[in-house]
């Protein structure tokens, strides 16, 4: 499970197709790699259910830690490798930050019930931000230690000024282009190269069905079939159960009720 989707955002797919076009190679599987060159590296490198090269994902799993490294967030993370490697990371971040953010919210509301009595007593709070004031995973405290507030960032959309670029979280991120699954059917490049990460994400994680919160799609949960990679392939789903605006549905036999927003 994961509150948004994968974050295989407009600019990583953007970069991954450019990298590809710079260079004059035979690349017929579309990893942006020399297959000729790199053929039997790649396939000594490469996971057997994987299209992609293990260059492309470590890349990618670099890609979606944005918080990770000391001149960001405060954490160094190990270079992950696999997708149970990043999950692992994804959910010591979050364990972290939320054991910060349970003793600094302590601390701030000790200091508020003082002050409210007119007390003394000194309250500890490490000169840390209560949240992340000016955006971006550069929030840690004085003394170098990581402050919640990264947390925070990590459930924003969009990165601050002045890249104003997407934000790689999988909390915030959408299987969706204005309400539909577009990018599993158009055939733009970039939706091409899209469904193929995507593909070979579920393949190369032995993974069968993704669910997913965000974001909203109606009354019912959508299901996406992810194509298969190989024919032989089981099918692979994507379940986009977000129905927190089920509230809103007009029927038009008027006699259906709507569950609503709070038992959606």
């Amino acid at each position: 499970f994961i509150h948004g989707s994968l974050p295989f955002t407009t600019n990583f797919v953007a970069e991954h197709l450019q990298k590809r076009d710079n260079n004059n190679y035979d690349d017929s599987d579309g990893d942006g790699y020399d297959d000729t060159k790199n053929r039997a590296e790649s396939n000594n490198s490469r996971d057997s259910n994987s299209i992609l090269d293990d260059k492309f994902w470590i890349n990618f799993y670099q890609y979606a830690m944005p918080f990770a490294g000391k001149d960001k967030s405060g954490y160094d993370v190990e270079p992950v490798q696999n997708t149970v490697e990043w999950v692992d990371a994804l959910n010591s971040f979050a364990y972290d930050q939320t054991k910060i953010w349970s003793r600094k919210i302590a601390a701030a509301e000790e200091k508020h019930y003082l002050s409210l009595n007119g007390g003394k007593k000194k309250i500890d709070e490490e000169q840390q931000p209560m949240w992340s004031s000016a955006g971006g995973y550069q929030n840690v405290s004085s003394e170098g230690k990581p402050a919640f507030g990264s947390l925070n960032q990590y459930g924003m959309g969009w990165l601050p000024f002045p890249g104003r670029e997407k934000n790689p979280t999988v909390i915030y991120d959408s299987w969706l282009v204005e309400g539909m699954p577009h990018r599993f059917y158009e055939n733009s490049k970039e939706d091409v190269a899209y469904r193929k990460m995507v593909c070979d994400f579920f393949s190369r994680s032995n993974i069968d069905v993704i669910v997913t919160g965000h974001q909203p799609v109606g009354d019912i949960p959508l299901t996406i079939q992810v194509p298969k990679t190989k024919e032989a392939d089981r099918p692979k789903f994507i379940i986009a159960a977000d129905t927190s605006y089920s509230g809103d549905t007009t029927w038009m036999d008027n006699k259906r009720q709507n569950l609503g927003r709070a038992t959606s």
